[in-house]
């Protein structure tokens, strides 16, 4: 089936204000899940999300459908999901802790 893949927004602002679109990245699990660091990725610059700068991004949380490796690692079919969609469709349990998100206001962990 296809099952859409969950990935993190990190989007620092810099001195000059919000991140530019091509420093947004996107973190996520690697497909072996034996590292604990995150694997980082670019929007694929087809997709209308490639052009949003750090504040334009509606979730701190981006569904996905795969991964590419060109000149560098692309997610592909992207799309911003909010957090509540995950608590009630991603099974498990969330749990919130403060300090994360694109504004430094929340992030969800799954326990």
């Amino acid at each position: 089936g296809l099952y859409p893949q969950l990935a993190y927004l990190h989007a620092p602002p810099t001195k000059k204000g919000p991140a530019s679109s091509s420093a947004v990245k996107l973190h996520v699990r690697p497909g072996d899940r034996t590292c604990a660091e995150p694997d980082a990725a670019s929007v694929h610059p087809s997709s209308v999300n490639a052009q949003l700068d750090g504040n334009q991004w509606r979730s701190a949380y981006v569904a996905f459908h795969e991964r590419v490796r060109t000149t560098k690692v692309y997610m592909r079919d992207s799309t911003p999901v909010p957090p509540l969609a995950m608590m009630l469709l991603a099974g498990g349990e969330l749990v919130r802790e403060p300090g994360g998100g694109t504004d430094g206001s929340m992030t969800y962990a799954t326990g």
